[in-house]
């Protein structure tokens, strides 16, 4: 028995009896996480199945650039598998920027608005 949730009204139902969500009547495919490809292998749809391109120059490369990050200590881990120190590799953090709040510019407008029509009207222009 697989309980999906539709996406458009957020109602629970049971994908093998009804495909059609049966408040809204939407049509709410499952999530699949792997699938078979026409020669047989499995397929992961959420990542890379290592075993298939093990000896591909892809896979040589992916990891060498991965090794190469953790050594550096720009990966979330080094390369003897424990948490990168946080100084590894980063900046000293800057003091967080304070936020301007936009009433004072308005303000400032508004009044400058202001000043130029009773300008204009005391000059009759």
């Amino acid at each position: 028995m697989r309980i999906i949730v539709c996406e458009d009204c957020g109602k629970r139902y049971n994908y093998e009896k009804d495909e059609f969500c049966p408040r809204c009547g939407a049509f709410n495919q499952p999530v699949k996480t792997w699938g078979v490809d026409a020669k047989g292998n499995v397929i992961r749809v959420d990542g890379v199945n290592e075993q298939n391109h093990a000896g591909s120059f892809v896979h040589k490369e992916v990891h060498h650039e991965k090794d190469v990050r953790r050594a550096k200590g720009l990966d979330w881990k080094t390369a003897g598998g424990r948490p990168a120190s946080p100084q590894a590799g980063k900046r000293p953090a800057a003091a967080p920027e304070q936020k301007r709040s936009p009433v004072p510019l308005i303000a400032a407008i508004v009044g400058a608005i202001v000043i130029i029509n009773m300008l204009i009207s005391l000059l009759g222009i």
